[in-house]
């Protein structure tokens, strides 16, 4: 593989809608982009995102250095990618030479996964710190240089000026002023009828909302006691409830007290939300012609995250999609808590359940606004792992995750209607 081209797992994106059709990126298992450097501010100022573009974060790469393999901060974690180019479906083949611009690096902004536009012409750019592709330190116990990036840390929100393009620290998100010790933050979603961000937080399993203007948080949403605590299931149609599942404030990620092994490698360490309460991806739907809106947020559950899955009934076993709705100025509705659905069974085998329980963890959901039938399309990811910088599949379990559709019934609830085939795997 040349040295300018590098795979990347479970990359996010967003996009401008075309004026020909509203373009929507399916996010695959595996996505190859080539590494630009960004050469000099002025390349910011030139190239503003266009309709038909999207941004689209991954990893940035690794370099080698005296003390072995370490994350390359000149490496891009995000560009702009123009998703009109092929002109034609997609062939189920890597895209390997797609026209980007506007990159942006890990010694700028460390490593990102969430992304989302704003409603400006064009549009600023907001990225989220995570850990989805690993947790890195250097002897000593410190985080590796181009982990989170200058002033950043695992709770911060970065704001990409559209007319200057300067990366700056937008928000930092944070539980009631206690900062993230290391999990960092899922993906994010952008409400343009109130500028607001929804953004998840991989180690509170909280979900914020930041104004998309000033960087203030408005408020939270605690699914894991107050989702939990009174419900709609609507596939029985019933309305129910499940044990609650806190947040304990004292926790924090064993960076330098891992018992379990070393903490770059020991995700038990890092802190993340247990199983019931871990959230990642999330979305925004306002329905068109009313004042419905509600934020839709999947919840990963699995073994081994901390909480009593092998305890849990069947379904609060499997991760589901849920959604909570949001009043006129953007604000949670805790009496309007819904179940939408549970995610069709991945694994089967007693082995892998008992591994990786029935499915891998939803990182994106998003809306097409353009069908004649509401459709949601969720987007799986194989998880969270560090094997090792410069570790083929270092950071997701491969061939493990499925981007499938659902279509909204006559009666409002979600069915699937298929899905799209994503690296090897098929549906």
């Amino acid at each position: 593989m040349p040295e300018a081209t590098r795979s990347w797992r479970g990359s996010t994106s967003a996009a401008i809608p075309s004026r020909q059709r509203r373009a929507r990126l399916i996010l695959a298992s595996t996505i190859s982009l080539v590494a630009i450097c960004l050469t000099a501010p002025a390349v910011w100022a030139q190239q503003t995102m266009q309709p038909g573009e999207a941004f689209l974060t991954r990893f940035s790469g690794v370099t080698a250095g005296a003390a072995g393999a370490a994350i390359n901060p000149s490496g891009t974690v995000g560009s702009i990618v123009d998703i009109r180019s092929p002109g034609r479906p997609p062939q189920g083949e890597h895209w390997v030479d797609e026209p980007q611009h506007r990159p942006v690096t890990a010694a700028e902004v460390g490593q990102v996964f969430g992304v989302v536009l704003d409603g400006a012409s064009p549009p600023n750019i907001f990225l989220s710190a995570t850990s989805a592709f690993g947790l890195h330190t250097v002897q000593g116990g410190q985080w590796m240089p181009g982990m989170w990036g200058p002033g950043g840390g695992p709770g911060t929100i970065w704001r990409i000026d559209a007319a200057g393009g300067r990366a700056q620290p937008f928000a930092d998100v944070r539980l009631n002023g206690r900062p993230n010790s290391g999990a960092a933050l899922g993906n994010m979603a952008y409400d343009k009828t109130v500028s607001m961000i929804y953004v998840s937080d991989m180690e509170t399993g909280m979900i914020h909302r930041i104004d998309a203007t000033s960087g203030a948080d408005m408020g939270f949403w605690d699914h894991g006691t107050a989702g939990r605590a009174k419900f709609i299931d609507v596939e029985s149609g019933q309305s129910t409830s499940l044990p609650p599942i806190a947040f304990d404030p004292a926790s924090r990620a064993k960076v330098s007290d891992c018992a379990a092994g070393p903490f770059d490698k020991t995700p038990a360490c890092w802190n993340l939300a247990p199983s019931g309460r871990r959230i990642w991806g999330v979305g925004v739907r306002v329905a068109p012609g009313s004042t419905d809106r509600r934020l839709y947020y999947a919840v990963w559950s699995g073994p081994g995250a901390g909480a009593n899955w092998d305890g849990a009934d069947e379904t609060d076993k499997r991760s589901a999609v849920w959604s909570v709705g949001l009043t006129f100025d953007g604000a949670f509705d805790p009496e309007d808590v819904r179940r939408e659905f549970v995610l069709p069974d991945f694994f089967v085998e007693a082995k892998d359940v008992g591994r990786a329980g029935y499915s891998r963890p939803v990182a994106d959901i998003t809306f097409d606004e353009c069908a004649s039938t509401p459709v949601m399309l969720v987007s799986e990811r194989g998880g969270h792992r560090n094997l090792g910088l410069g570790t083929p599949e270092a950071f997701a379990y491969p061939h493990e995750a499925r981007t499938l559709r659902y279509e909204m019934d006559q009666a409002g609830s979600w069915q699937q209607g298929g899905g799209y085939d994503t690296g090897f795997n098929q549906w």
